[in-house]
């Protein structure tokens, strides 16, 4: 098997669209046999490259034919493409931890990339609390607000920043090291081939939107309701239960 290249973009404000994609302002990249860097081009200090500096080893990396690792890759190649013209990868040299975190434990509370690397890896999110205590220090009224500094990395400088986002491909490739094993013994490589062919295509939908019949939705509400009504009356004399209402359980 060859060995992917890590990628990991960090970016401004997660919003809804039109909105999102938020734009980069760095990436990291973790190219095998070489240390892991953060080319960083969109903060307020501390970059080491430029934009169009960034592109170029994005390009380079999609070239290569190695593989591209993500953690979440649908959010990272809407970014590429939407703001920096680098087109989706082929599913085929696609690589998504967060779709191998789910095949190996559909059941597990969570997916997201350090609470997985912290149970899975033993490796303490230390970089991100580091980077918490510059934002709640730096950004006003962010101070002790647990959920929502993250949106506010951008405004942090680009060294601090980069150890943040190398910690975090290190862990996505850590992560798929020891995942892929596990879905290859179970036979799923099938189940992650779909949802790897899946992501391009969502993302194609939730950049163009979905067309609603409004009419026919208008006509349609009123009678399924009425029909809803009707099976908790049903469901409620066969249980003896008034007023029932099915949809809270």
């Amino acid at each position: 098997m060859t060995a992917p290249i890590t990628i990991d973009y960090e970016t401004g404000s997660i919003e809804d669209r039109p909105a999102y994609p938020p734009k980069p302002v760095g990436v990291g990249i973790y190219e095998p046999g070489k240390k892991p860097h953060y080319y960083a081009f969109g903060h307020p200090s501390g970059n080491n490259c430029t934009r169009d500096g960034a592109i170029r080893v994005l390009n380079k990396a999609r070239r290569s034919g190695r593989p591209l690792l993500f953690h979440g890759s649908k959010f990272d190649c809407a970014v590429a493409d939407e703001h920096l013209g680098i087109p989706y990868p082929a599913y085929t040299h696609t690589y998504d931890t967060l779709i191998e975190a789910f095949l190996v434990d559909p059941n597990a509370r969570a997916v997201s990339l350090k609470p997985l690397a912290e149970k899975e890896l033993g490796m303490p999110p230390e970089e991100q609390i580091e980077l918490r205590d510059w934002v709640w220090a730096n950004v006003p009224k962010t101070k002790g607000k647990k959920k929502t500094w993250a949106a506010h990395i951008c405004k942090a400088p680009g060294g601090l920043v980069g150890m943040y986002c190398v910690g975090d491909i290190v862990r996505t490739r850590k992560l798929h090291d020891l995942y892929m094993p596990q879905i290859r013994a179970a036979g799923m490589l099938n189940a992650y081939e779909r949802e790897l062919k899946l992501s391009p295509i969502l993302h194609q939908m939730e950049k163009a939107g979905i067309p609603v019949a409004t009419r026919r939705l208008a006509r349609d509400v009123p009678k399924f309701e009425r029909m809803l009504e009707l099976v908790d009356t049903w469901v409620g004399r066969h249980l003896g239960v008034k007023d029932l209402d099915v949809d809270k359980g």
